[in-house]
């Protein structure tokens, strides 16, 4: 037997998505996701998606923007834990941006390993 997954659609505004996450409340709702420049805290782009697209999902597309669009030279990124994506990690090690991104503290599930004691090999494309 297949499991299905059911995706709630809007019927005022099938653009929106429906969100779920502690602290917050839940239904139908966009997310902006604002890049910020570390000397002076400006704003640099702001991006909107439906509120059911994880804040990871546009991350790299939007920093490739930013350096295309103003010429920046990224040096570094800090990033808060939902950005700690093994895909991500691998972009901006490619890229050569030193990246600082925090962490959840692991609550212990039988059986889990936390990210933390995982190490990626870049010449094998694994982690140990």
């Amino acid at each position: 037997m297949t499991e299905t997954k059911e995706i709630k659609v809007s019927t005022t505004d099938p653009e929106s998505g429906y969100m779920v996450r502690d602290g917050k409340p839940e239904g139908f709702f966009y997310l902006d996701h604002r890049t910020v420049d570390a000397k002076c805290n400006i704003i640099t782009d702001v991006h909107i998606t439906p509120g059911n697209v994880h804040d990871s999902v546009p991350y790299l597309e939007r920093l490739d923007r930013q350096i295309q669009r103003f010429g920046f030279s990224v040096e570094a990124v800090a990033l808060d834990s939902g950005y700690l994506t093994a895909h991500i990690c691998k972009a901006l090690q490619e890229k050569k941006i030193f990246t600082v991104i925090g962490h959840r503290r692991f609550h212990p599930t039988k059986g889990l390993f936390p990210k933390w004691k995982f190490k990626y090999q870049p010449e094998m494309n694994t982690c140990d």
